[in-house]
């Protein structure tokens, strides 16, 4: 066991920390040489035996410079293990051959075409070379070898660990304390939380971009970074104990429950999904890591030793469900298995093809699922992986490379993420890829996990089909209670299917495959520097068909890990789970074992319960309930968008409603996080009804008052009378806004306070006129009857058809006026005012809103130059001087509800220079078209869309639906800029300023 405990202090920490270092590099070479069932002394005996006179080997390519598995680097490999040798049993002939083999490395000097290898590869071999040989080393050679270890760390996350771990190499060669410092400080630098490259707030753990990586770069960052904090707990270089929590809080929080039996998920390690044996660790080595953890957090001992268990054969020791907001990433982690859900979005990266590795990735990240017992499921089966047929993924039959690095990502949407409450969990996405459509959840539960598609629509030339599962073969595949036979078999609403301890049932109607037969490939064909050679594995394969073009399509099925073939049939017959809906705006399910209701709103709305409970949102939103206690426990996420007020709304079987007002936060590190709802009596109303609020309204009254202003009262009297006692109301809206020439309907609605029983009339009149000024004696007069209005009596709304005079009035001066008159001798009416919460409303259908304003800005000699009055917003990524951005700015503070159903920005793209993407950020708002240049403009904030241009006089059409809504429960200012995507791509889109304006076209 590794002690937490201070070794005694010697005069030369230095010295102590070269003393702690060998041993390691001696037990990582044993272990390397355990791995391929030999000893150190065998291989050094057989690499020194082949050594050539001037120290090289003749079966090494010193002229190879491949990205991937370079050559040259088997020459470091071999002085690595020689000089372990020679620490054991040295003599001076062995060290005569080592000295030759590092004077031949540095009379060659080989290189790589991959920087990874020149700067971060070679120094890791060389670090353990020259500690190992440092009494024994030449001057020269101590001089090449400092050479290669730089002097400070450089570059960002995981390459920054490994840079800085070479620094502090060279400062032990060195016996420099202030060069091993400036390597640990490098090491410590990556040791943070951050929105950029690096450990996230949720502890997952992105590189290259926002990307994925806990199994890769993350595994890179971790090991060093846990090494290092342990071997300097006690010497001069100790790292901070905010420090230590970050790293250990990152390997138990994040890296443990991605792992099953040793082994990471394979949605966690990017591209190297394409290698042999990826995401795994020896148990030696993930052993280690949870020594150093446990020595360094004691008070985590209970997780430690839970993990120290599972690793060396238990149970996990973890029964909950954890969401990664921060990666688009599900984790069901319970004492029997693990599932897994990859997602990505218009913020999150779903994979990367490079360096020739990952070439037909193109569908991982893409709602791809792993289901691990064993751990062993689908072990170096990548080679003849069907790559169009991902477990979990609904898509065409295609088959290609992922994402570029640096490129952009395959989604386009804003609603992916998910929530957990830890007993319960749901990952939800809106996919849209390859012409290819469909709302996709998946709910987490103790005992299985229910996955529903709904509004399955594609207009790619190839079939779309939904995979449940693709793994190695394992034993009998049973298909209601008949054991299947090797092949390919059609399926026709079977009720369920069995295979290697996993149930999988379908509740509904559907017809797919199922095939239990041998596949063959190489790792060739998704990593060029490997084998060619046939491989051929046995593999089960459950897949849905939804046909060529599906429209509207859908599926469920539930996955029931650690189940026999006859838990799978009698859950089949009677299942814990009740599906309650799978629409194209709502799916959900009720878990009768935990008492769980799970819902995803695509969209604000209501759902009523199995018990008659009705919970209602004002936001798209993933929402658990969990009813096992007397008041029921309600936990939310808005996967996507924050910066908001969300109201919840829960209805119990007396038709009592309480009202909670949830804040979701707008900050990165925040975005998609779950939020508990707190229940504490307040009433409210959590129905949407989005319209447009007047601009002015009052009342007057003549007589003595003919001259007093009553525009900032909160209702509006009307009474047909004698002079005193004459009152009209009157009402104005700003139609300018808008962006359609006409409107298909437009309805008034007008909330009576108290009234006798009446009828009111709805007048034309002029537009010269404001609540702040209007009186009896400056009032318009009325002209003709619009509309006419019966009253019955109190608290009451009215609903007006106002549609022709709306599309009149847009075709002339764009401001609608209107008097109220009374009708009825004596009757009074009360009609509550914009001042008052049930505010006069129009509701327009469509309703299409213009910007308030839009401009572009130019950097270098423009940067001071202003752009609004152009008719056209040009975005281009350049260099100084060429670089250009777009603004836009709605003013949505007339709309009188927090949330609307659908929100759609459309752009007319007058002209580009190539098929390219535009990049849409949420900006400040504090800019105006009249004087905005690029050193005043707001800074980018989150990427919330990146819609795709495929050529000149187009229009675009953007769901910001949840960006609206976020805007509408804030400040209702929605601001945001465009940027180009594809350096030197030049595209203009039209303005305001215009025929083809960019508007926002908004449903109900």
């Amino acid at each position: 066991m590794i002690s937490s405990q201070p070794a005694q202090a010697q005069a030369n920490e230095v010295d102590t920390l070269k003393a702690r270092l060998i041993p390691d590099f001696v037990s990582d070479e044993q272990q390397r040489a355990q791995e391929d069932n030999t000893t150190v002394n065998a291989l050094a005996t057989s690499y020194f035996n082949n050594q050539q006179a001037n120290g090289s080997w003749n079966d090494i390519n010193y002229n190879d410079t491949s990205r991937s598995d370079w050559a040259p680097s088997e020459h470091l490999s071999r002085l690595r293990t020689m000089s372990v040798d020679y620490y054991q049993t040295p003599t001076a002939a062995k060290m005569n051959q080592l000295s030759d083999g590092i004077d031949y490395w540095y009379q060659v000097n080989p290189t790589s075409n991959n920087w990874w290898w020149n700067d971060i590869g070679k120094q890791k071999y060389l670090g353990a070379i020259s500690l190992i040989l440092e009494d024994q080393l030449q001057p020269a050679q101590v001089t090449n070898i400092l050479g290669d270890f730089p002097s400070t760390p450089s570059m960002t996350g995981a390459n920054r660990t490994d840079i800085s771990q070479s620094v502090i190499y060279g400062g032990l060669l060195d016996n420099d304390e202030a060069r091993v410092q400036a390597g640990i400080d490098g090491i410590g630098d990556s040791i943070i939380q951050t929105t950029g490259e690096g450990i996230q707030a949720d502890n997952s753990y992105h590189q290259h971009g926002p990307l994925l990586h806990n199994g890769s770069y993350g595994k890179v960052l971790l090991g060093s970074s846990l090494y290092w904090a342990y071997q300097v707990r006690d010497l001069q270089w100790a790292y901070s104990q905010a420090k230590i929590d970050i790293i250990t809080d990152y390997f138990l929080d994040g890296d443990r429950w991605m792992t099953r039996h040793g082994r990471m998920d394979y949605s966690t390690g990017g591209r190297s999904i394409a290698r042999p044996g990826p995401a795994v660790l020896s148990n030696e080595t993930m052993l280690k890591r949870i020594d150093y953890t446990e020595a360094l957090v004691p008070a985590r001992a209970s997780d430690t030793q839970a993990f120290r268990n599972h690793v060396n054969g238990a149970s996990s020791g973890l029964d909950q469900h954890k969401h990664y907001w921060r990666s688009d990433y599900g984790v069901n982690a319970r004492p029997d298995y693990l599932f897994t859900v990859h997602m990505s979005s218009n913020r999150i990266l779903s994979s990367e093809t490079g360096n020739g590795e990952n070439l037909l990735g193109f569908w991982l990240g893409l709602g791809n699922t792993f289901l691990y017992q064993s751990g062993q499921e689908y072990r170096d089966i990548f080679p003849v992986w069907d790559w169009t047929r991902l477990p979990g993924v609904t898509g065409p039959d295609y088959e290609g490379p992922s994402r570029t690095w640096g490129g952009p990502s395959l989604q386009n949407t804003t609603f992916v993420g998910g929530v957990s409450n830890g007993s319960a969990g749901i990952s939800t996405m809106k996919l849209d890829v390859l012409s290819t459509q469909a709302n996709k959840s998946w709910f987490h539960f103790d005992d299985l996990v229910v996955a529903l598609g709904s509004g399955i629509t594609s207009s790619h030339t190839n079939d779309v089909f939904t995979t449940v599962e693709q793994n190695l073969l394992s034993g009998n595949v049973t298909v209601d209670g008949n054991a299947l036979t090797s092949g390919s078999h059609a399926l026709v609403n079977a009720g369920w299917v069995h295979h290697n301890d996993v149930g999988y049932i379908f509740p509904q109607s559907w017809s797919g495959t199922v095939s239990l037969q041998a596949q063959s490939g190489s790792w060739k064909r998704i990593n060029e520097s490997k084998s060619d050679t046939l491989i051929s594995e046995d593999v089960f394969k459950l897949t849905i068909d939804h046909g060529n073009q599906p429209s509207g399509a859908d599926y469920a099925y539930l996955i029931l890990p650690k189940a026999s073939a006859a838990d799978t049939q009698a859950a089949a017959q009677s299942s814990n789970v009740s599906i309650l809906t799978n629409s194209d705006t709502q799916q959900a399910v009720y878990h009768s074992s935990s008492q769980t209701t799970a819902i995803v709103f695509y969209q604000p709305g209501s759902l009523t319960l199995s018990g008659g409970e009705i919970i209602s949102v004002t936001h798209s939103s993933a929402v658990l309930i969990d009813q096992s206690q007397a008041t029921p426990s309600i936990t939310i996420a808005t996967p996507g968008s924050g910066g908001m007020d969300m109201g919840v709304c829960w209805t119990d079987t007396s038709g009592i409603t309480q009202k909670s007002t949830v804040t979701i936060s707008g900050d990165a590190a925040d975005l998609g996080r779950s939020h508990t709802v707190t229940l504490d009596g307040t009433t409210g109303d959590c129905t949407p009804t989005p319209a447009l609020l007047p601009e002015h309204d009052a009342y007057t009254r003549n007589g003595a008052y003919a001259d007093t202003n009553y525009g900032s009262y909160s209702y509006l009297a009307i009474k047909d009378s004698a002079p005193g006692y004459q009152r009209s109301g009157f009402l104005q809206w700003d139609l300018s806004q808008l962006a359609s020439a006409a409107v298909q309907s437009a309805e008034l609605k007008l909330h009576v306070r108290n009234s006798d029983p009446t009828t009111i009339g709805l007048y034309q009149t002029a537009d010269n006129w404001d609540e702040q000024s209007l009186t009896h004696n400056l009032a318009p007069s009325p002209g003709s009857l619009v509309a006419q209005a019966n009253i019955s009596g109190d608290d009451q709304w009215l609903s007006l058809d106002l549609t022709n005079y709306v599309n009149a009035q847009l075709g002339t001066d764009q401001r609608l006026s209107l008097m109220l008159q009374g009708a009825t001798a004596e009757a009074y009416t009360a009609i509550d005012s914009k001042e008052h919460i049930s505010a006069p409303k129009l509701v327009l259908s469509p309703l299409a809103l213009l910007p308030s304003d839009d401009a572009m800005v130019r950097n270098g000699s423009y940067a001071d130059t202003n752009y609004g009055s152009w008719s056209y917003l040009a975005v281009k990524q350049s260099s100084n001087s060429y670089y250009r951005k777009a603004l836009l700015k709605w003013d949505l503070s007339d709309i009188s509800s927090d949330s609307v159903s659908e929100a759609m920005l459309k752009l007319h793209v007058r002209n580009t220079d190539a098929t390219t993407s535009l990049k849409l950020y949420k900006s400040g708002d504090n800019w105006s078209e009249q004087s905005v240049t690029w050193n005043t403009a707001p800074a980018n904030g989150w990427m919330f869309a990146e819609p795709s241009v495929s050529g000149n006089n187009q229009w675009i059409s953007v769901d910001i639906t949840d960006f609206v809504n976020a805007e509408l429960s804030g400040d209702k200012q929605l601001s945001f800029i465009i940027e180009g995507s594809s350096a030197e791509v030049y595209t203009a889109i039209d303005s305001k300023e215009d025929n083809n304006r960019p508007y926002i076209t908004i449903n109900l």
